[in-house]
């Protein structure tokens, strides 16, 4: 587990311990179980349809610190929240993914209007979790399909490209899909890469329509400053680099996380980077994957997740929290 430093308000770690037990913790704003399928539960608890790799049973947990924690469902939107930060939660069921486009669109309608009218409307950081992200050809494609019924409702919400959050989007498989936010009261600070080409800002081949995020988004909470690193991959330009050579791919992928970190006053000693969130195509990735990435990232704590990644020449996509 995390040492969680007394300095933190908010806090993402790795823990063993049971879902239930961590989630009657006064401080736990949501858990994360892996193994579990992708269907809402008690509010608080977000189920993604993720397996883990390398341990059996672990759960990732968010938790603040000297604050009062509420939890309800509204609607479709399951949510915990403090006087300072939202999570909320809405899932898919497996008709709905048939028309993926369409339920992606109103399931996001319905998210930020919830954001708006509970007065955090600002979010700072997406998960999206879809099953079989890659099935379908050309723009029918379950991840470009996604990717235009996010667009649009953020779109009719009025939120400008330079305004996107960051996000990740990833595969399971499992039925259903969930997505869920950390949203705050002021608006966060939105980044990209110069190494890359803005997300929504992709030619043509990759979509109909562009990815709806930005590379990192950061904020201050209760004096502590946050960094979110979204999905972050083996792309230069806006292409993928080292096609069938994972450890080439988490080269360029570690290379595109620092410059992040080095471009928004964060440093390579890791002092800020606290937990990351690897993303395997392949289960026997593991062991190659764990060894390279905590070589880079040595006091960071990981959790190593089986996912299939947006694009299908791409075998892994790491996140990372810094705070």
């Amino acid at each position: 587990m995390l040492n969680k430093s007394s300095a933190s308000y908010i806090t993402n770690y790795i823990s063993d311990q049971p879902v239930a037990t961590l989630a009657e913790q006064p401080n736990t704003l949501a858990v994360l179980p892996y193994g579990t399928p992708c269907i809402a539960s008690h509010p608080g608890t977000i189920n993604t349809g993720l397996s883990s790799l390398g341990k059996k049973c672990v759960n990732e947990v968010w938790s603040v610190e000297n604050d009062t924690i509420s939890k309800g469902v509204s609607g479709r939107c399951h949510w915990s929240k403090t006087d300072k930060i939202l999570s909320a939660a809405i899932w898919l069921t497996a008709e709905d993914c048939q028309e993926l486009e369409k339920s992606t669109e109103i399931a996001y309608k319905q998210l930020l209007q919830f954001l708006q009218d509970e007065g955090y409307p600002h979010p700072l950081r997406f998960w999206n979790y879809i099953p079989d992200i890659n099935l379908g050809e050309d723009d029918n494609e379950h991840y470009k399909l996604f990717c235009t019924g996010r667009l649009k409702a953020f779109r009719e919400t009025g939120i400008p490209d330079d305004q996107f959050p960051s996000a990740s989007a990833l595969g399971h498989h499992a039925e259903g899909a969930v997505f869920y936010t950390l949203s705050a009261k002021q608006p966060g600070r939105h980044h990209n890469n110069s190494l890359q080409v803005n997300a929504y800002q992709y030619p043509r081949e990759y979509g109909l329509s562009s990815p709806s995020f930005s590379r990192a988004t950061c904020t201050t909470l209760a004096e502590q400053d946050l960094f979110f690193v979204s999905g972050t991959a083996s792309i230069i330009g806006h292409q993928t680099t080292h096609e069938g050579d994972l450890s080439g791919q988490l080269e360029t992928t570690i290379s595109n996380i620092r410059h992040l970190l080095d471009n928004k006053n964060k440093t390579n000693n890791n002092a800020n980077l606290k937990t990351m969130k690897v993303y395997l195509r392949y289960a026997s990735d593991y062991i190659a994957a764990n060894q390279q990435l905590k070589q880079a990232f040595q006091d960071t704590e990981m959790i190593f997740t089986l996912a299939d990644i947006c694009r299908a020449n791409l075998l892994v996509e790491v996140e990372c929290f810094c705070g």
